[in-house]
């Protein structure tokens, strides 16, 4: 069902109203710095309440996700005071997904469980905030590691080591496919410095990204998490319920469960070549393969990874990984998410 509105309208909401003029580029700017200052006090909690050993009793997560909901909102209350803007507020509230929650963990003082970190969870931590419907959401991943050895010069508690292992793995994967999409993003602004190496026609796709994340997952032998995605935000459009609200014009590369599937398959195929015992499982992944990433019209929230990014627009990059190693038993999952 489509809304009935007319193409003087749609060409304000959708194309006028996301011009990167120099005030809507001030209330991206704001928007995020608000984010990554809430970010920035959420993390302290945590290292207050777990490292540095400040509170004798540690924060919960619900405390946590409170405390930085409030913090979030008193600066919001003096964004834009004095001006005839009032839609502003939180576009995700503090989320703590702490190693196998995916996503959107939010629990509540009343809930009756008090979730306190243990050493050696990994917590990703999520949120954001809109002004004039403009959104910017952050996230950040930290490891809660035991009390060490106490630093001669500052003080601090700091950990007996590094992690290592799997979930550094999967860590390691998410930070640099996130940091990879930021780079190819900004290539398709001067394309002839596009390397051949990377794409021939000079030209950065959706299939493209897909397909360099996807390696990247493949050398740390993780996986991508399904609602990883790449996408275009707009105003009030920061990408809510992909596939159930019809977006119009959508871009965007958005992991599946299909496309975990598929990937899990490939390696399968893989170990049954070494062991040359692959003829079902070879003909399983080219049935999945014809149907992975079928276009769809311009009026469809299902993705499609056939756009080309161009200048004037804004994206988000929230790519999460999972460890193949970890699958068997409790995978930790793990994200980096900007604007």
């Amino acid at each position: 069902m489509e809304l009935a509105i007319s193409q003087r309208d749609t060409d304000i909401l959708l194309k006028e109203r996301n011009l990167l003029k120099t005030e809507v580029l001030e209330k991206y700017r704001l928007s995020g710095q608000i984010a990554q200052t809430t970010l920035k006090y959420v993390i302290e909690l945590i290292n207050n309440s777990y490292h540095l050993g400040k509170r004798s009793q540690p924060f919960s997560a619900a405390e946590i996700c409170l405390l930085g909901d409030s913090f979030m909102s008193s600066l919001l209350q003096n964004a834009y005071k004095n001006s005839s803007i009032r839609e502003k507020g939180i576009a995700q509230p503090v989320t703590l997904d702490v190693n196998d929650i995916v996503i959107g963990y939010s629990p509540e003082i009343d809930d009756g469980v008090n979730l306190f970190f243990q050493p050696g969870d990994i917590v990703s931590i999520g949120l954001g905030c809109q002004i004039d419907g403009y959104t910017s959401n952050v996230s950040h991943t930290l490891v809660i590691y035991p009390q060490g050895i106490q630093d001669g010069e500052t003080g601090e508690l700091k950990p007996t080591g590094p992690l290592l292992g799997s979930s550094a793995d999967a860590i390691c994967a998410a930070h640099i496919a996130t940091e990879t999409v930021i780079a190819l993003l900004g290539a398709n602004l001067t394309p002839e410095k596009i390397p051949d190496s990377i794409s021939k026609n000079k030209v950065v796709n959706g299939t493209l990204i897909r397909s360099i994340v996807d390696s990247i997952a493949k050398s740390y032998n993780c996986i991508v998490v399904p609602t990883s995605k790449v996408r275009r935000i707009r105003r009030f459009l920061a990408g809510q319920a992909e596939g159930v609200v019809a977006e119009r014009d959508f871009k965007g590369v958005v992991w599946s469960e299909a496309d975990q599937e598929r990937q899990l398959l490939e390696r399968t195929e893989n170990i049954n070549n070494e062991n040359n015992n692959n003829s079902k499982v070879q003909e399983l992944i080219k049935f999945d393969n014809s149907k992975s990433n079928t276009t769809t019209n311009a009026s469809s929230a299902i993705p499609s990874d056939d756009f080309v990014p161009i200048a004037g627009e804004v994206y988000s990059v929230d790519i999460k990984m999972a460890s193949i190693e970890e699958l068997n038993n409790e995978p930790e999952m793990f994200q980096f998410h900007i604007n």
